[in-house]
């Protein structure tokens, strides 16, 4: 379905051919396209920005009303904002699915309620008790039957659909007083206020007589405030409807104005909460992530301008187009289009600053609703300033949100919707599947300082702490969505590290250096033919990260824990043959980042990943050496365990911000003579399509057999001269560098070098051993079973 969102984002990629084709008359000038008014009338009164980021926004100087496309739309056409959305779909060629046949609903009337407006028990109650401030309660248009509180559901076009009534007292329940009637949101009467009491048995108001149609877009305000001029120079003042209105063609729907009186007559005994500051609560922030209410309801840039603000200061004008509301006389500073300031300089909604502290601005755009969980509750937001609405059946899920059905249509034209459903198990239900359902995309869920709106009202808090829960209100937007100025730190720490930033962890050979990094958050999956020395060359890594402060767990399956370490011991010392107290001195630096895993054999994922859990939270470990794919009790020819392991394990690493590496046996074939590449891994393809980096060992045996059979020492040098292990990085996902390097094998220390010469330096791990007592520290005896130390395997 193609949302107002979607429709507003299509309307503006292509906002000149629409400004000039609903003002064909207008002309270009710079950034905007000038028209006399949304007449069509000469002049340049009237602008639209054609680009930037105010594409679309469009103000006339003269008039003082703008908006954004839809709104130029309605104002130009005299349609509604519904039908302007109808056409646009069609210029845009937009799909609007809709069922073949609509499910047909009969719903029964309400009896018009006797009661009359709350003067003893409903009045104490909710304005003592409940904190709810007299002014709302006449808005909402609340009831009084006896010892009963009447809460009457009004549609946008004034007709009673349902009325719930409730004593006066706490802890009582709410239910309707007829069977059968139209489930629907309460307290449009607020939002779409009306001069009238239902009396007919249609309940269409008797004041709605000489406007026969039902989509006029021409609000009357109640009848005690009387020759009101609107003080907010970029909305138009509604007027009492007037004979002249009975005009269809210009009429708008009911469902496109939204308005709320600015002064409250607050009672002594009760304080009503006074904002910090006079704008729209709700349209005055400017979120930092996207999971926040959109920048684009911030006050100063608001798209979406139809802000409706009424006067402390009445006059008597009046308007003489009766297809649109009553336009205030413009100021000598509006009237002066030649030095009227560009619209793109010029902010489009504008406030009333209200008097007294008591006052409460109802300024806000026409697309933005709260949605509550009770009656009151919309009772109490509005009392802070919001324009709210009520679910009519309470929290939870399924059924109880059937009301849906019979709004969807009518909350379409609403851009934002604000979810301050209660701070409980049923209001997280019902906040969730009104989201799903009215469109994950608009929905925001506020989180109140307390259970409820009203329990805030009542506990004093203050607007300014409501207004930020409204700034905080989180979508419901998948997780891990981010802007990419979200990234601005870490994306700049890529291209200019600090000096002392950790990259990853490195090789021990001068031909990788600033080419490969073993990164937090990502798997390394080893691979090679049997015996081609993969496990081997990992070892050699393994002093080497040790040196670089990591700390490791190594889950050898296939060999002992000792002699694990006799070939770490060689390579660490860089002896063929240590003695004792070398042996001693080489455990004690292992001691100082590695922890052993005991277990020859099978061992499951999950085991294996428990395992892990305990290292990385007793011990601080962030590398994890798993070695090899085929120990983890799976099949070779069950590729769907393959798959869900490696998943498992990708998933870990980067839930716990760690390093694995894992062993993986090559495929058969011909790989003594061709080196392995991403597609030679044994068992499911998924296996290295899910690693961040790829590193396959080749063992050339030719030369090693061309070397044992040579019977000339020159010869021999000669052979010793070409590399005897290729190292084929062959896959790395967060790096530049993909190649091959050859590296030379010295059988008597276990050791890997980048040169058949032996290096001027040598690696030297011991001369300044680290002293990280946080592992050393731990006797054998205080590990848990499997886990060893290096120094458990010395011999007593």
């Amino acid at each position: 379905m193609s949302t107002i969102v979607e429709i507003k984002q299509k309307l503006i990629s292509q906002t000149s051919a629409i400004a000039e084709m609903l003002l064909p008359q207008g002309r270009r000038r710079g950034n905007d396209w000038v028209v006399g008014n949304t007449r069509g009338e000469a002049g340049q009164s009237l602008s639209v920005c054609l680009s930037g980021s105010k594409a679309g926004l469009w103000y006339d100087f003269a008039e003082g009303r703008g908006g954004d496309l839809l709104d130029l739309w309605c104002a130009v056409k005299g349609i509604s904002l519904s039908q302007a959305l109808e056409e646009a779909r069609a210029i845009l060629n937009l799909t609007r699915h809709k069922p073949f046949i609509a499910p047909h609903r009969s719903y029964r009337r309400p009896p018009v309620p006797k009661g009359g407006i709350p003067q003893n028990l409903v009045k104490t109650y909710l304005n003592r008790e409940r904190s709810i401030p007299l002014e709302i309660l006449k808005r909402y248009r609340i009831g009084e039957e006896g010892e009963k509180i009447i809460f009457p559901f009004y549609k946008p076009d004034g007709t009673l659909a349902l009325v719930k009534e409730r004593l006066a007292q706490a802890g009582a329940k709410a239910k309707p007083t007829a069977a059968q009637c139209e489930a629907i949101l309460f307290g449009w009467q607020a939002l779409y206020p009306m001069d009238h009491t239902p009396t007919s048995t249609n309940h269409v108001p008797s004041s709605m007589n000489h406007a026969t149609n039902t989509n006029s877009n021409t609000q009357s305000l109640p009848a005690t405030p009387t020759n009101e001029e609107n003080s907010n120079p970029s909305q138009a003042n509604i007027k009492k409807p007037t004979n002249l209105q009975t005009n269809t063609k210009n009429a708008s729907s009911l469902t496109d104005r939204i308005v709320f009186s600015t002064h409250h007559s607050s009672p002594s005994t009760h304080h009503i909460p006074t904002p910090t500051d006079h704008t729209p609560l709700f349209t005055h922030h400017a979120p930092t992530s996207i999971n926040h209410v959109p920048s684009s309801m911030h006050h100063a840039a608001n798209t979406n301008s139809n802000t409706q603000s009424l006067p402390a200061t009445p006059t008597n004008e009046e308007n003489s187009n009766p297809s649109q509301a009553n336009i205030k006389k413009p100021t000598s500073l509006q009237t002066n289009t030649k030095n009227a300031s560009s619209l793109t300089d010029r902010t489009v909604c504008s406030t009333h600053h209200a008097s007294t502290p008591t006052d409460q601005v109802f300024c806000f755009t026409n697309r933005t609703l709260v949605i509550t969980e009770g009656e009151i509750d919309a009772l109490s937001l509005a009392a802070y300033g919001y324009p709210a609405v009520s679910v009519p059946f309470g929290g939870g899920s399924g059924g109880k949100h059937n009301w849906i059905e019979n709004e969807f249509d009518h909350l379409e034209s609403f851009e934002t919707i604000f979810l301050a459903t209660d701070m409980d198990k049923p209001g997280e239900e019902a906040a969730y599947e009104i989201a799903n359902r009215l469109g994950r995309h608009r929905c925001y869920r506020v989180q109140l300082p307390r259970k409820d709106a009203n329990d805030c009202l009542i506990a004093g808090i203050d607007a300014a702490t409501i207004k930020a829960a409204f700034s905080s209100a989180k979508s419901f937007a998948p997780e891990g969505l981010r802007r990419a100025s979200n990234y601005k730190d870490q994306v700049i720490g890529l291209f200019w590290p600090e000096p002392k930033q950790h990259l990853g962890y490195t090789v021990p050979y001068p031909k990788l250096n600033g080419k490969l990094y073993f990164r937090p958050a990502e798997l390394t999956l080893w691979s090679g033919a049997s015996g081609a020395g993969k496990s081997q060359l990992l070892s050699d890594c393994i002093p080497h990260w040790i040196s670089q402060n990591s700390r490791l767990c190594l889950a050898s399956l296939e060999m002992k824990g000792a002699q694990s370490l006799r070939r770490l011991t060689k390579q660490t010392g860089g002896l063929e043959q240590p003695t004792r107290e070398m042996i001693e001195r080489i455990l004690q630096f292992l001691d100082n980042g590695l922890i052993l895993y005991e277990h020859v054999g099978k061992s499951s994922v999950d085991t294996l990943l428990d395992v892990f859990d305990y290292c990385r939270a007793r011990y601080g470990c962030d590398q994890f050496v798993i070695d090899s794919l085929m120990r983890l009790g799976i099949a070779s020819d069950d590729y769907t365990g393959q798959e869900q392991a490696v998943y498992k394990m990708v998933d870990w690493a980067v839930l716990n911000n760690v390093h694995i590496h894992l062993v993986a046996h090559a495929r058969k074939g011909s790989l003594d003579k061709d080196i392995p590449g991403t597609e030679d891994i044994k068992g499911a393809s998924e296996i290295g399509a899910n690693a961040f980096n790829i590193i396959t060992i080749w063992r050339n045996r030719s030369l090693e057999d061309k070397i044992f059979a040579a019977s000339l020492e020159q010869e021999k040098a000669d052979l010793e001269k070409r590399p005897g292990v290729i190292m084929n990085i062959a896959k790395q996902r967060s790096g530049d560098f993909e190649g091959k390097i050859g590296l030379w094998f010295d059988p008597h220390t276990y050791r890997y070098r980048c040169s058949s010469e032996r290096p001027l330096t040598l690696r030297r791990y011991l001369e300044h051993p680290i002293q990280n007592t946080n592992l050393s520290k731990y006797q054998p005896h205080e590990t848990p079973k499997h886990f060893v130390t290096s120094s458990a395997n010395l011999p007593s």
